[in-house]
């Protein structure tokens, strides 16, 4: 609003201006050997679930599966075949390095890549370890910080998930300079370590995507010009690409892979679940129906024929399931739904054929409410950082941090669960964890609850070591020990004591966020009036 159109215009023209320079200047810099180019297959599938959804029994065996068994190695290979075509068309040169979608790989994968020219692709540190295992091999005289080989042919690289995990989740909330120093201060310890093989170590750093820098100020470009300065001007640090790394550094023979991705070494975020499966079997459909009908149409246009097989591939995307289950929730999971079902329900009209009622109804079955049990009771919990007894928390309101996910996914996480509940004079936060050990590392610990009512209130609560408490002008007070609880005078957050509210709840380490719990929509709930609560058993 408040643009003419003519306005709106202009910026849009820009913006297109600026997007047509992006592969002209990585042409540029590849071709002056300052960058390297990676792509992931075309549609950014999850490559060992299209060559069998079965391979996913290798981390989780007892993991429920689709209804269909989807083997296709056929679609992976055009996948990789789909990225590698358009790399040529782009950059001139044959594709050489392969990030597969979400760092997923399997022994089918990885020989597919070596027919298909990849020269390296690369996974997380957790599919090494296991895969060394699955090898026979000793993890202790096989380093993290070097290059593996499979195949042979295939050079492979595993992210320093610590390293890579620090950009990504961590110094956006440091000035630019500490964090900045603590990266390089991390590059020279692992020199010390390693110093007897510095001629075979190479340190991968590997991020997610673009996700990283829209948490900094600035898109991280103070952050990352000063990066970029100390590790150039460095004498003890290289820098080199994927490319050369995979061709100067004498490769370990790796002689079986483990199948899994960069994410807690499974697939459970892609299949296993309800939804997730449901979606696989719909996929399953249509791809079958497309296969039979090209057999009993051999004269079919073959132009309609390949809107088909596009759509198909569209559907094999990895970011549809990624919102399918319990593990990431955002207010956009409708969208995703709805989009999915309408690309298969266009492969049936593509080719004449009425669309399946199953792709007419929601695959997805809630949204972030679904991670939301309202209070069942009142209660009155003692603030001392204990469970003082096995009721005291019965009846009390519930939001399930491990199921609920984000949007982003990290390699550690703190917070699993939030308890919330209220008396006739307090309402109550109780914080669980998946590691509190892990708390007491911190420097400063501090919790920032938002809370949004009436008036909107933060509440920065630095707490010590265990068995702290602590009370804040009578109107509230916590204590943490095994738990966190807090306690909060009803009328601190409503001037009647009772109405709407929203709250979420952050994590720091001094001045560095740690997570915020819900990502998105806060929890809420309405208190109601003293002596006017009613509870429905559910």
């Amino acid at each position: 609003r408040h643009y003419t159109e003519d306005e709106k215009q202009a910026l849009l023209d820009w913006e297109l201006e600026l997007l047509g320079e992006v592969v002209p200047t990585y042409r540029r810099l590849l071709q002056e050997k300052r960058i390297d180019v990676s792509f992931t297959p075309y549609y950014h599938p999850i490559l060992p679930l299209l060559c069998d959804t079965d391979v996913a029994r290798e981390a989780l065996p007892s993991i429920s599966l689709p209804r269909k068994r989807f083997a296709h190695p056929e679609d992976a290979r055009r996948q990789i075949a789909m990225s590698a075509e358009k790399f040529q068309s782009l950059f001139e040169r044959p594709l050489t390095g392969m990030w597969p979608s979400e760092g997923s790989i399997s022994e089918d994968v990885l020989a597919i890549m070596i027919d298909e020219g990849i020269r390296w692709t690369a996974s997380d540190q957790e599919i090494l370890f296991h895969s060394l295992a699955k090898s026979g091999m000793d993890r202790a005289s096989n380093p993290l910080h070097t290059v593996y080989e499979y195949g042979p042919g295939l050079k492979l690289f595993f992210r320093d998930q610590a390293l890579s995990d620090r950009i990504g989740f961590v110094y956006s909330g440091w000035p630019a300079d500490r964090a900045v120093a603590d990266f390089i201060g991390h590059i020279k310890s692992l020199r010390t370590l390693l110093m007897a093989g510095l001629d075979h170590t190479v340190v991968p750093v590997i991020l997610d995507g673009e996700n990283a820098w829209e948490y900094f100020p600035d898109d991280a470009t103070e952050f990352l010009d000063l990066l970029y300065q100390q590790l150039g001007e460095d004498p003890e640090i290289e820098t080199v690409t994927m490319s050369e790394a995979a061709e100067t550094i004498q490769a370990r023979p790796l002689s079986s892979v483990y199948a899994g991705s960069w994410i807690n070494h499974n697939f459970r975020i892609w299949i296993g679940h309800q939804e997730d499966n449901t979606a696989w079997d719909l996929l399953s459909d249509a791809r079958d129906m497309t296969v039979q009908f090209e057999k009993e149409h051999p004269d079919i246009d073959s132009q309609k024929l390949a809107r088909a097989w596009d759509l198909i591939y569209i559907a094999e995307g990895s970011d549809w399931c990624w919102w399918y289950g319990d593990e990431h929730r955002s207010a956009y999971n409708e969208e995703f739904d709805r989009i999915f079902r309408h690309h298969l329900a266009a492969v049936y009209k593509e080719l004449g054929k009425e669309v399946p009622n199953e792709l007419l109804s929601p695959i997805q079955g809630g949204g972030i409410s679904s991670y939301i049990l309202p209070p069942q009771d009142l209660l009155s919990a003692e603030i001392d950082g204990r469970i003082t007894q096995f009721y005291e928390w019965a009846g009390a309101g519930y939001f399930d941090c491990a199921r609920a996910g984000s949007s982003m996914h990290r390699a550690v996480r703190y917070i699993s669960a939030i308890h919330f509940a209220y008396d006739r004079d307090r309402f109550y936060i109780r914080l669980d964890f998946h590691n509190r050990k892990a708390l007491d590392l911190f420097k400063e610990l501090k919790f920032v609850v938002t809370l949004s009512a009436p008036a909107n209130r933060i509440l920065e609560l630095i707490a010590g070591k265990r068995g702290f408490a602590g009370e804040v002008r009578g109107s509230y007070r916590f204590a943490l020990d095994e738990i966190f609880e807090l306690a909060i005078e009803r009328r601190f957050i409503w001037p009647d004591g009772f109405g709407p509210l929203g709250f979420n709840i952050s994590l720091y380490d001094g001045d560095k966020k740690l997570e915020t719990w819900p990502e998105h929509e806060p929890i809420g709930l309405s208190v109601p009036e003293k002596h006017k609560e009613m509870f429905w058993p559910s």
